[in-house]
């Protein structure tokens, strides 16, 4: 796509919601393009597969046209990707394990956006099923999604927002969660695509006590989850709070409930779809640098 054509779908609103949030300014992005472009060389060890116009727009765009940090984070994206070629074999919604994961909405996309603009992703912990598929599946789905999302213009500037619902996660499922596994997920995420997210990215939980407890157990070990970059819940209400009682100051905070349903309703089909008839697109890469990095 030539970057004269690019933006040009985007809606008066939203390009200027890009210039006010992201200091993007039409006429000064071929200049910064090419400005991240030229530090290609500076990084021999990172094999660099896509280097157009529109790929490079983006990762400007996560950190406001800043061109040294926008550079970091392009080498890292592939860089992560080297490192880790194995999750990124087979890395399509046809693959019967990311398929399966997909289906049961790990995770699904909703048809809708919310009232930002943002889409919105679900996280349905309940359906997860280790006898058809294992965390790592899971992991690659969330990739995958997130790499069809971040595609799209309008997510580039509103960002979307990911509600991961841990409320009917059992004691059995619990002990489906590898450490290993979910170190390489936070970091992955945070190098990946958390760092590639608007300032407005969000993230909420609907979590339980089983849950709370079994990852308070492996905190230590993973990366700290506090330079994840989430929205700050709104203020409550100001209120006189009732005097504390003996009993009152020791209790936890009350949980949410789970929903009444038994069963989480079904991710949107209509995303799935997309997922199944698109493809990665590395435009400069050879068919030996696509199979160095597993891409297949």
């Amino acid at each position: 796509m030539a970057m004269a054509e690019y933006g040009w779908g985007l809606s008066h609103e939203l390009v200027k919601k890009a210039r006010r949030e992201l200091h993007e300014v039409p006429d000064r992005r071929p200049d910064l393009i090419d400005a991240v472009r030229s530090q290609i060389h500076t990084r021999p060890d990172i094999n660099f597969l896509r280097t157009d116009d529109v790929f490079i727009l983006r990762f400007l765009r996560a950190r406001k046209f800043d061109v040294v940090e926008a550079f970091r984070l392009y080498g890292r994206y592939f860089e992560y990707r080297q490192e880790n070629s194995n999750l990124f074999r087979k890395f399509q919604a046809a693959e019967p394990s990311i398929k399966e994961a997909l289906f049961d909405g790990l995770p699904g996309v909703l048809p809708h956006y919310d009232h930002f603009g943002r889409k919105i992703l679900v996280l349905y912990s309940a359906n997860w099923d280790n006898t058809r598929y294992g965390l790592a599946a899971i992991y690659r789905a969330i990739l995958l999604t997130l790499e069809k999302l971040i595609d799209d213009e309008e997510t580039q500037i509103n960002g979307f927002i990911i509600i991961v619902d841990w409320s009917q996660f059992t004691f059995k499922q619990s002990t489906w969660l590898n450490p290993k596994i979910l170190k390489l997920m936070i970091e992955g995420l945070q190098v990946s695509f958390l760092l590639l997210l608007p300032p407005h990215f969000c993230c909420s939980l609907l979590y339980s006590t089983l849950l709370l407890s079994y990852l308070f157990l492996f905190l230590p070990f993973l990366l700290p989850l506090s330079s994840f970059s989430s929205s700050p819940p709104p203020p409550p209400p100001p209120s006189s709070p009732p005097p504390p009682s003996s009993s009152s100051s020791l209790s936890p905070p009350p949980l949410p409930q789970p929903p009444s349903s038994s069963s989480p309703p079904p991710p949107s089909s209509s995303f799935i779809t997309i997922l199944f008839t698109s493809k990665m697109h590395y435009r400069n890469a050879s068919d030996d640098s696509l199979r160095c990095l597993g891409i297949s």
